[in-house]
């Protein structure tokens, strides 16, 4: 027979363990989900790589209403989006990018290569701007991060 000192450690104890519990089982859900979101991309990827761009793009599509910040995919669909002529479309796609990934020189970059891309499908003069600068950025963020990474080794210069 318990007694109600017993009970209460018990309780006491059910109630410690709880939140790792939870934790646990949160920890695995978020799993869950970002497995289900790269399934999603490999399958857009393979639709990709198979030729099938409309596809590719109703599939990214669906990831994004999943996960609205997934940069990956809106650099994909920006991609994507330049091959079908949607040029405005590629653009908003990689300007969200550099939005979520805001310190990412890769990020500039691959903007850069959107807005050139656009500007041969438009000739609209207003993307080799665009271009010039997301360029920039892209240069700025690289010598940023090199002078933050000198003096301790990591540019391979010091």
């Amino acid at each position: 027979m318990a007694t109600s000192v017993q009970f209460s450690y018990r309780r006491q104890l059910t109630n410690a363990l709880s939140p790792s519990v939870h934790l646990e089982i949160q920890s695995t859900q978020v799993r869950n989900i970002v497995s289900d979101l790269n399934a999603l991309y490999n399958e857009a990827d393979a639709l990709k790589d198979e030729g099938k761009t409309d596809e590719a793009i109703e599939k990214l599509n669906e990831l994004l209403g999943q996960d609205e910040k997934h940069a990956l995919a809106h650099f994909a669909l920006a991609v994507l989006y330049g091959r079908v002529n949607n040029h405005d479309k590629a653009v908003e796609h990689g300007e969200t990018a550099t939005d979520i990934e805001p310190t990412d020189p890769f990020s500039f970059t691959a903007l850069s290569v959107t807005y050139q891309r656009a500007y041969a499908g438009t000739g609209n003069m207003d993307f080799i701007t665009k271009a010039e600068t997301a360029r920039d950025k892209a240069h700025a963020l690289q010598a940023q991060a090199a002078a933050g990474n000198c003096g301790s080794g990591g540019c391979g210069s010091c």
